[in-house]
Formats: structure tokens, sequence, C-alpha cells
């Protein structure tokens, strides 16, 4: 680890540790050899700038890599460069494609060669060639002098700023990864488009946010997934009792999974431009239960009673009867339970949207969500039904999984059910969507802390401010 302050060790995807520099920075070079830029202002271009510099100098120096939102890894590819880098150094800038970086200052010295300076804002640096860096920096050998590396250095005008320099650095980083292409999770990353899930999130590593995020957990699903899980629980877009009753079933985001994820990223997009409330935003606060719940049923699938048929059904038996996986969040934390299909997932994830329960603010925005019932219980009294239902409709379609997956009848099935005329009960559990407070209802008045006011979107009221009524629901925190 360097002594500079602006320095930080890094990581790789698959563990390595290397230095980095931290931006806002800047860093002096010796370079080899400089061409100077031509405007291209005319044409819309940014300035470009092409350095020559020494492999050692960059060891020694370090770059910041906040422009690329990949991270690299120990590759066949970097085992390579490094072989070159050890034996044939003055063949090093020959067979590389060096490394371009986004930067927002370029200083010269006088003369062809000499200083450059390079002045780095937040989220700039190094955009492609991540893995360029990763080889020199980690190479166990001192790197020889004849071993110079190409720079392009492409500099963003000051004038462009805020979201939209932020966006220009996804766009160009995107495009200069073309050949490996950028995942769309990890520009959403990038962008702070699951900030808010995060924040909520009490286990947030067992989310991979971004391609090689090495902070995630080895049994993490990936973000793709995670928005995938919850769409299944969008209310007004998916069939509900209440919120949607001419909707069809969440068959879509079972059965397509990287436009449900691409879909969110644009509506995300507009969202940050129009100052709209961002898209799923209203289910921030069930994260914690979603990842609990797909452990809820793994974990039920493999240890619960789920009566005399249904482990010697062609569902059970083809699905899952050979398949485990470690369950790591909420009670199911440190058990075991069936590894389900990515599509399975999102198939039983949606059975629980019905029992999802919001309620608007006077701005028509939803100030509110929970549950009508709490959905363990909910599980645990529907289970065998539901379960039964979906060993039929397998049998139905001759045990053919994938006729199965893309049948409609299976996502028909719902855990919460209103009968004809019967109005909903009050919720049993209630997030504040903006501060993702808990409300736990209670019985007993002299335990509550607040009680609901369904009248004209008032909400919680707490109950040192005003006194419920008989008939009014009680809650307490539960944070």
């Amino acid at each position: 680890m360097s002594s500079d302050p602006n320095i930080d060790s890094v990581q790789s995807s698959d563990g390595v540790p290397y230095d980095a520099r931290k931006t806002p920075s800047s860093v002096v070079l010796d370079v080899e050899s400089h061409s100077v830029h031509t405007e291209l202002e005319h044409r819309d271009g940014f300035p470009v700038h092409h350095l020559y510099v020494r492999c050692g100098e960059i060891n020694e120096k370090c770059l910041p890599l906040d422009a690329n939102p990949r991270r690299p890894s120990r590759t066949s590819q970097v085992r390579a460069m490094q072989d070159t880098l050890r034996d044939h150094p003055e063949d090093f800038v020959k067979k590389n494609n060096g490394m371009a970086m986004l930067c927002g200052q370029v200083d010269y010295s006088n003369g062809s060669n000499g200083e450059v300076v390079l002045q780095f804002g937040e989220n700039e640096g190094i955009c492609n060639g991540g893995h360029t860096y990763f080889a020199m920096k980690t190479t166990e050998f001192d790197l020889d002098d004849n071993a110079v590396v190409h720079i392009e250095a492409i500099q963003i005008p000051d004038e462009i700023v805020g979201d939209e320099r932020k966006e220009e650095i996804v766009g160009i980083a995107r495009a200069r990864n073309n050949n490996n292409r950028l995942e769309r999770r990890s520009e959403a990353n990038y962008l702070g488009y699951y900030d808010m899930f995060k924040d909520a999130l009490e286990q947030e590593d067992m989310v991979s946010w971004y391609e090689g995020d090495s902070d995630a957990h080895p049994d993490a699903i990936d973000a793709v997934h995670f928005i995938r899980l919850l769409k299944s629980w969008d209310v007004f877009e998916y069939y509900h009792p209440l919120y949607c009753k001419h909707c069809d079933n969440h068959k879509s985001p079972a059965v397509a999974k990287a436009s449900v994820h691409n879909g969110w990223c644009e509506l995300m997009e507009q969202a940050n431009v129009s100052g709209e409330p961002e898209p799923l935003r209203y289910l921030v606060p069930l994260s914690n239960d979603l990842l609990e719940l797909r452990d809820m049923v793994a974990y039920s699938l493999k240890q619960d009673d789920l009566g005399p048929g249904f482990r010697r059904s062609s569902l059970f038996q083809e699905q899952w009867k050979d398949t485990t996986r470690d369950l790591h969040c909420g009670d199911y934390d440190g058990g075991e339970g069936n590894k389900l299909a990515p599509t399975m997932e999102v198939l039983f994830t949606g059975l629980f949207r019905s029992n999802i329960w919001t309620m608007h603010d006077e701005d028509g925005e939803v100030k509110y969500t929970g549950w009508f019932t709490d959905p363990k219980e909910l599980w645990d009294n529907k289970k065998r039904n539901v379960l039964e239902s979906l060993a039929d409709d397998f049998q139905d379609f001759d045990a053919d999984p994938k006729v199965f997956i893309r049948a409609t009848s299976p996502y028909d099935n719902q855990l919460f059910t209103l009968g004809y005329g019967q109005d909903p009960p009050h919720p049993e559990h209630i997030y504040d969507v903006e501060s993702g407070d808990k409300y736990g209802a209670v019985d007993e008045p002299s335990e509550a802390t607040h009680w609901l006011d369904d009248s004209d979107g008032a909400g919680l009221v707490s109950v040192e401010l005003d006194v419920p009524g008989d008939t009014d629901p009680t809650y307490k925190e539960t944070n």
C-alpha cells in the first residue's frame, strides 16, 4: 500500500489487491513521447491526447479506475501481457491496445517529451484497458524500462457537468468496451440507479451489483435478477385484486430476463431527467422481504411437510429433487433449501404480489406499502394448495419445463385472494416508503405507537398527536 494519500488499494473481481489513484486528484507522468490533440469542435468531438509512457512509471504513479464500471480479473490475456512484459518488454507497446482514459485537464511541458499533468475529476480515469493496468500492477518482477504503453487521454470539457458528465463517461466506456460488452447492470450501478436498494438492504452483499463485484457474497444473485424478482411484485402493472384487476399475470418478467432490467433502466433515466419518482421506488422497503421470502420458498420445498404426494410429483422430481443451495437471509440464514431456476424463482415470488398493500398521499404518490397478511404465515397456510396446482399444471404440460414456464396458467396462482364483494383487511405490516420505517399491527391500543387513518391519504398518525377511534387499526413501530 502506497503512502500517497491519493492512492488506495482496490480488488480485482477475483480478489487480487492492487493500487489505484483516487479521484479527484492529479498525476504527473514522465512521458517518452506525446502528440498534442487536434480540436474537433465542429464535429462535437472532445480533445484527444496520445501519450507513450514507461510501464514502470504507471506502476509507480498509479492511475484512477473510476470511469470503468467493470473490474478486471486474472485472465489468460493478463497472463499473456505479463509474459510479454517479462520476456519481450520492447514488444509490449506493439502487442497491447493500450489504455483509454477520461480526464478533465491535460497540461504539457515544452517539447515532444517530458512531463504531462493529468487532472481527474470524480468518476474519471481509465475507461478501457483496465486489464492492461491490472497486468502492470500485479507483476511479480520489476518492469523493464523498455516496456512502454500507449495512453489515449480523452479530455471532457469543463462545461459538461453533473449527470450529463456522468452519462458521457458511461457512454464512452460502453462504446470503448464493445469487444467485451459492458453489462447494463455495471452502467446502472455506476449511475447510482441501485443506490435506493443498497440503502434499504440489510445484506447488500447478497446482490452482485456490477461485473466483478468483489464485495458480493459468493451466493449472491445479480442485479438483473433482483430487479426481475422485484418487478414481479409491481401491483400497478401485473394483476392485483384491488389495484390492477384487469392486468396480465407476471409471466413476462419470468420469461424475459434482460428486457425487464433494460426497461427499468430506461425508466430510471427518464425519472432522473423529469424528477418523477423512480420506477419500483414504492417497493424498495420490501427488498429485505424479497430476499428472505426467496430463501423461505427454497427452504420450504426441501424441509417442510408439503403433503403426501407433492415430492412424488413430476414437478418436484424433475426440477428440485437433487438440488441444494445454502440460505443466508433472515430467519433462514444457515439453512439449506432446494435450488430453483431463475424463471421458477420469478414464478414463486410473483405469487405474493396479491398480498401487497399500498396507500397513496394526496398527490397520488405511494406513501406506504406493506402486506395485508404476514407473508410467511400466508405461505404456510396456502403452500400445499398452490404447489398442488403447480404440480397439476406441470403434468398437464407433459412435464415439459419449457412449455410449463411459458404457459399462462402457472402464473395465475395467487397466495392472497378475496371473495366476491369481500373488503380487504387492514394491512398487517406497513412500511413508510420515504423513511423505510416498519410498523406492525397490534390488538392492544396500549401497545400502539400509531394508528391508520385511511381517509384522504392521511396515513399513519402518532397516538401522541391524536387518539384512534374504536374501529381504527393500531400499529407499533418495529424498527
